[in-house]
């Protein structure tokens, strides 16, 4: 009874799945080749939805058969009584090339979209193939001053199912940006956006520019689309009309930090301050003023100049001086000259020559072995690409920045002789290798993840403690003191959730882990500090405010609640 039992059931499960796929699938097809077969790969289903995706299917399995060749490919008839349809299919001969030659394209555009004669000797067709060099053509001719350029087959003869046929191009009239003009309240100075857009008046119409306009104007943060671009085309003269205004972009910020001292039990208040003048003689240049408290008795000031498009070229300038002195410890001045090469929006490629000075203050007659006088005299290269959706408060993209430094070190150290400080100097060879990756992938609609690394790498055999990198703080590994650890090499990682709830608005939690090492003490010192934490962005009618609370851990310490970092941080843009 048992086994009679489960064949019905088993029956009746059979029955109820066919019924219910022939109820999915009613419109049935039945295909007549004419006693040919269909070429290998090439399917045609016999069950469908509707009769509208039965048609869908022939024409797909028409468009198919043009690709492979079969150019005389053809639904002769469909015969259908309700539900069910014959279609009769004419397959036809498969063609081949026998030869396509260029034509009176020239050898330049041939060479462009790497046409060869041979590759279309005795080849089965693929029309895919010739749509694909009808549109490389084109596109080279309306990036080239021929927007109006059209493309076809001439001479074309059918023998013997091969086909032999040559290009034909006809290129129109040439044409060339006469004027762009500039609607709008937008004071930047022409030549800068002429450059910045990469088209100018004169140059051939070049579509691959054109296009990206409107993208390239998004970038500048200084500038506001009030309308997309567009072109007029006339019988005498072609114009670029842009629809553009100033927009505020120069910024105030300032971070202010309160770090409780654990030996003390006071709190120490530091600052970080900073003034970016944007376009503020309206040819893109930027004048960066930044000043810094981070701890007792140490200050921090860095000014930055870079001018672009210098002499109407696309290369730029680009200046540094900073000034940091380290309590009563040392003194370190830095001075740089670079030359950029300018590329798409804010990316650029640059060379640098830099000057490091670090001198001791302390006037003992104590030796400090890990501190010393040092020159160096840096010969560098770099790049930095930014593709974000929004810089001020991104939710995808990526930016990269890399540098890499060769120099000539001279150091002067204070060595015992006979009871006796003796000054002693030594040259060598120094690299300096640092690089910043961020990356945002969005989450959600509003959400997006942060994963950034950053690192510096100093290779030397002699590292003194007043030449090294000093990281921690809010720009570096949260829920450390401001630039409190002295690194000769070291990698920091980040991840970060942020939710956008506004423009210039987020929460977010964040999570910095590190490894770094000091090689200026006779006994290597490293560790793997982390930090972690949450913060917020909210925006005024003042600016953009930021609060960040973060804890941390260094040397295996266990985590201290009552030693967390808070920085608070402000922007306004005028």
């Amino acid at each position: 009874m048992t086994k009679s039992f489960l064949r019905s059931v088993i029956f009746l499960s059979l029955t109820l799945a066919g019924n219910f796929v022939l109820g999915q699938k009613e419109f049935t097809l039945e295909l007549n080749t004419y006693g040919k077969a269909l070429p290998k790969k090439m399917r045609l289903d016999e069950a469908f939805k509707s009769s509208k995706d039965r048609s869908r299917a022939l024409k797909a399995l028409i468009a198919t058969l043009y690709k492979e060749g079969y150019l005389a490919a053809s639904i002769d008839s469909v015969v259908s009584i309700e539900k069910h349809s014959n279609a009769y299919l004419h397959l036809g001969a498969r063609y081949k090339w026998a030869e396509l030659r260029s034509g009176n394209v020239d050898p330049e555009i041939l060479s462009s979209v790497r046409f060869k004669e041979k590759l279309f000797f005795g080849e089965e067709l693929n029309p895919n193939n010739v749509a694909s060099i009808y549109s490389s053509i084109l596109s080279f001719c309306e990036n080239n001053g021929y927007p109006f350029a059209s493309v076809r087959l001439d001479s074309v003869e059918l023998a013997d199912k091969r086909i032999k046929a040559k290009l034909h191009l006809e290129k129109s009239v040439l044409v060339k940006i006469d004027s762009i003009i500039v609607r709008g309240d937008c004071r930047t100075a022409p030549i800068y956006l002429y450059n910045y857009i990469n088209v100018r008046p004169g140059d051939l119409y070049d579509e691959s520019q054109i296009e990206h306009i409107n993208t390239r104007l998004k970038e500048l943060p200084f500038i506001k689309i009030d309308k997309p671009y567009y072109v007029l085309f006339g019988e005498k003269e072609t114009k670029l009309y842009l629809f553009i205004s100033d927009k505020k972009s120069s910024n105030f910020s300032g971070i202010l930090g309160i770090l409780p001292d654990e030996a003390t039990g006071k709190v120490t208040v530091t600052g970080d301050v900073q003034l970016k003048l944007k376009n503020a003689l309206k040819r893109g240049e930027l004048i960066d003023l930044n000043w810094r408290k981070l701890q007792t008795q140490t200050s921090d000031l860095r000014i930055n100049f870079n001018y672009p498009y210098l002499f109407n070229t696309p290369f730029g300038v680009d200046l540094l001086f900073k000034l940091y002195k380290r309590d009563t410890t040392f003194v370190e001045l830095n001075a740089a000259a670079g030359l950029q090469y300018l590329m798409r929006g804010s990316d650029n490629l640059r060379v640098y020559v830099r000057t490091k000075q670090s001198n001791k203050l302390s006037n003992s007659t104590e030796i400090v072995s890990n501190i010393a006088d040092i020159d160096l005299d840096y010969y560098g290269i770099g790049i930095s690409i930014e593709r974000l959706d929004y810089r001020l408060n991104p939710r995808a993209g990526i930016s990269l920045d890399f540098d890499g430094a060769l120099g000539n070190k001279k150091v002067q150290t204070d060595e015992l002789v006979d009871e006796e400080i003796v000054q002693k100097e030594e040259k060598s060879t120094q690299f300096d290798l640092m690089g910043r990756v961020s990356w945002f992938i969005p989450i959600g609609r509003r959400g997006t993840v942060k994963i950034g690394t950053q690192g510096g790498w100093m290779i030397n055999e002699d590292l003194y403690t007043n030449e090294l990198y000093r990281i921690g703080g809010i720009k570096s590994l949260r829920g450390a003191d401001e630039e409190s650890i002295l690194a000769s090499a070291y990698s920091i990682g980040t991840i970060e959730y942020r939710f956008l709830y506004e423009t210039n608005a987020s929460l977010y939690v964040f999570f910095d882990g590190a490894y770094y090492e000091n090689l200026s003490f006779e006994v290597p010192v490293s560790d793997t500090p982390f930090g972690f934490g949450i913060g917020t962005t909210f925006e005024t009618k003042a600016g953009i405010f930021s609060i960040n609370y973060a804890l941390g851990s260094q040397f295996g310490n266990p985590i201290k609640f009552n030693a967390g970092k808070v920085h608070f941080g402000f922007l306004s843009t005028f």
